[in-house]
């Protein structure tokens, strides 16, 4: 009888665990979108970085030449 109950326990332990890394997968699908946007986001940042110092450096090449 106690293996029987023993074997019930470790069956429940199971099912539960199961149920917590359901949530947890659950939980980090629901972040996915909004990692996607920051890295939208941080993009479009480093592109403008490089815009301006590929702009700036244009400027100097220019002031360079001439001066």
């Amino acid at each position: 009888m106690v293996t029987i109950n023993n074997l019930t326990d470790m069956k429940n332990l199971s099912k539960r665990y199961e149920a917590d890394i359901q949530t947890e997968l659950q939980s980090r699908f629901d972040k996915v979108p909004n990692l996607a946007e920051i890295v939208k986001g941080a993009a479009k940042h480093e592109e403008n970085i490089i815009n301006a110092i590929t702009s700036a450096r244009e400027q100097y090449n220019k002031a360079s030449s001439t001066g």
